[in-house]
């Protein structure tokens, strides 16, 4: 798995490409411990091809830390295979998914 982060305006985008699997949490864990309170982030899995149970442990993590502190967390541009994941574990009933990159932005920075 490769993992970037950058910084548009007021948005962490933290886009993920391969897969998401055992052996590539602790390097999105590290990256998700590093969100500051209140901070809006967006994950961009256009190039994810496949996430485990504990990859979606740390999504789900993600999530809750973030609403916590009043943040937000769009996640974004989810390939057929990680959609159908997030569809069969309730995933899409929780979290603010978005199409693609551009919406996603629009939908943090309002």
């Amino acid at each position: 798995m490769v993992l970037n982060t950058e910084q548009v305006g007021v948005v962490k985008i933290i886009s993920l490409t391969g897969k998401l699997n055992l052996e590539a949490c602790p390097i999105f864990e590290a990256t998700i411990g590093q969100i500051s309170p209140g901070e809006r982030v967006l994950f961009d899995f256009a190039k994810l091809d496949y996430i485990a149970s504990a990859g979606l442990r740390l999504v789900l993590q993600a999530a809750k830390s973030i609403n916590k502190t009043n943040g937000k967390l769009v996640v974004c541009s989810l390939t057929p295979n990680v959609m159908q994941i997030f569809k069969l574990t309730g995933f899409t009933n929780f979290l603010n998914l978005e199409r693609d990159r551009g919406a996603a932005l629009r939908k943090l920075e309002a």
